[in-house]
């Protein structure tokens, strides 16, 4: 059985002292395909441990080292091919991540950066780094939202991975490795089964799994969002609130689809035709399933959040079509009064007009001390409410059968 050694320390002397590993920023790794994993806390002891074991050694992992000391461990390693300085300086120090370029003559080596995220149990926040603007780069916005960058250099003997911190998903990477290795010695295949191609597929795999989110609960809080929404009433306090909880979500659906998009655009790649035909993705028995794999989850999960976001942005229509209804609502009923008002100010218009012409014209006698017949003005009141009587019947049907809405289509007399 494989077992993990750090610097050639027994494992129970690891056990009973785990805070000297977990406390330590500087950790290496060497996988070696007779041996297994080997941990070290001195990169000195790592280098000759990969020096002595050239021929077997598949992985290399750094942890916790500055650019500088990055490039000269890059340069201590036995290379079989020749890398250029500016790939090394480029792994040493990234400028951007989830990205992979393979050499584009000799497809010889190939280098890239993943994205992955801080363990929890080992990540520590570096204050003073965080709070420096003038050197706040990408990979410091990253790292303040709990991610870390893992340089990549790949040949078709050696992978070569450096992190600054502990990152969800390694340890998964080693277990699987050691799991291959077991199963080959049982088997009889020997190492062949198992390559640098295999490692990077396997690091992709598990570190892009880590990161996937959780869209439960957010799916909870859309369905939530998409019911309520038809029950906001007008005013100060539930219409702001239902705003901001559609703004909330929509950025952490933003945030999330921002981050799987990166992982999916690797993924698919690292599946290319030209990734294909070299050494990195080339064989189509134990690399592509990987990445295949991993790419259907990642795939997955992208669909569910779309899918979430449609539903938001429906319930944002609903909100608005509400919101229409409503005003178009206030306007019927204010055209209704007006049509009221209009039908009033035509029954009175007559009498208005009567009324004047009398007035100005003729006189009426409407005193019994000064006439001794009133005829004539009782006549013209009665003509006055019989006028108003009449020509009132349809307002007051009109009002007692209220504002009836009529059907957009007209049906088919």
């Amino acid at each position: 059985m494989m077992r993990s050694r750090v610097d050639d320390v027994t494992p129970g002397v690891v056990a009973g002292h785990p805070e000297s590993l977990l406390g330590t920023r500087q950790r290496y790794l060497a996988f070696n395909s007779s041996s297994g994993v080997s941990w070290f806390v001195r990169k000195d002891v790592m280098l000759k441990n990969v020096q002595a074991n050239q021929d077997r050694t598949l992985w290399v992992d750094v942890e916790g080292e500055t650019p500088e000391e990055r490039r000269a461990i890059l340069n201590a390693l036995p290379w079989c091919v020749s890398i250029p300085s500016t790939v090394l300086d480029a792994v040493a120090q990234p400028t951007e991540s989830d990205v992979v370029e393979l050499q584009p003559s000799l497809a010889q080596y190939a280098h890239g950066v993943l994205s992955c995220a801080i363990d929890p149990l080992y990540g520590t926040v570096d204050e003073a780094a965080s709070v420096d603007e003038e050197n706040f780069s990408s990979e410091a916005f990253d790292a303040a939202r709990g991610f870390v960058w893992c340089s990549v250099l790949i040949t078709e003997a050696l992978i070569v991975t450096m992190h600054d911190k502990r990152f969800l998903g390694l340890e998964e990477v080693v277990r699987a490795l050691e799991m291959r290795v077991n199963l080959a010695d049982t088997t009889g295949l020997g190492c062949s089964t198992i390559t640098p191609s295999i490692v990077l597929a396997t690091l992709v795999a598990y570190s892009s799994e880590m990161m996937l989110p959780d869209p439960t609960a957010l799916l909870s809080e859309v369905d939530c969002i998409d019911e309520m929404v038809l029950l906001i009433a007008p005013g100060e306090r539930d219409q702001p609130d239902l705003l901001r909880r559609v703004a909330l979500l929509r950025r952490r659906i933003s945030s999330f689809r921002g981050l799987l998009y990166l992982k999916e655009k690797l993924l698919r790649e690292l599946v290319t035709p030209s990734m294909r035909g070299s050494f990195v993705a080339g064989d189509m028995l134990h690399v592509m399933p990987i990445y295949k794999d991993a790419l259907d989850k990642n795939t997955q999960v992208a669909v569910r959040l779309d899918d979430a976001r449609d539903i938001l942005n429906q319930a944002n229509l609903n909100f608005v079509t509400g919101v229409s209804m409503r005003m178009s609502q206030s306007s019927a009923n204010m055209d209704f009064k007006m049509q009221i008002l209009s039908q009033v100010a035509v029954i009175c218009l007559p009498l208005n007009l009567l009324a004047s012409i009398f007035g100005m014209n003729c006189e009426v006698p409407w005193l019994a001390e000064t006439h001794p017949n009133l005829r004539a003005f009782w006549g013209i009141v009665g003509l006055m409410v019989g006028w108003v009587l009449l020509c009132s019947i349809p307002t007051i049907r009109h009002i007692l059968h209220g504002n009836a809405a009529k059907p957009i289509v007209p049906a088919d007399s």
